[in-house]
């Protein structure tokens, strides 16, 4: 498979506020780990630094791993914009959080197009 270092670097940096939200979420607030937040939270920190060092050096797993951690940051970012339209949400955060999981969503979407034309390209 062809190492895609700006990608992997990029799905690497993708986890980054995942993890500051995560450290956040435990210290301020008190949650425990197994809190759906922060399990949801998780499995993108761990996908995409895993993923992104393995699609660094263009390894299957590199592709499938990151693949998973787009997706699911995707999905995340993708209620949270829900989230942000409900009447309780002020005006500030939900702009915060549409300027931010608007760009996730943006730059995810070519990322996962690309990895899946990858590993669709190795089967057939």
């Amino acid at each position: 498979m062809k190492k895609r270092k700006f990608l992997g670097s990029l799905t690497i940096m993708a986890a980054i506020p995942s993890l500051a939200f995560v450290i956040f979420f435990t210290t301020v607030y008190e949650a425990s780990i197994t809190h759906w937040f922060v399990i949801e939270k998780l499995v993108i920190i761990f996908s995409c630094i895993i993923g992104g060092i393995l699609l660094w050096k263009g390894t299957k797993w590199g592709y499938q791993l990151s693949t998973i951690g787009w997706l699911v940051l995707i999905y995340a970012s993708i209620m949270s914009i829900y989230v942000a339209f409900q009447p309780d949400t002020k005006e500030a955060l939900r702009f915060t959080m549409f300027i931010t999981d608007g760009l996730f969503i943006a730059v995810g979407i070519p990322a996962v197009v690309i990895l899946v034309r990858d590993i669709m390209a190795t089967i057939t």
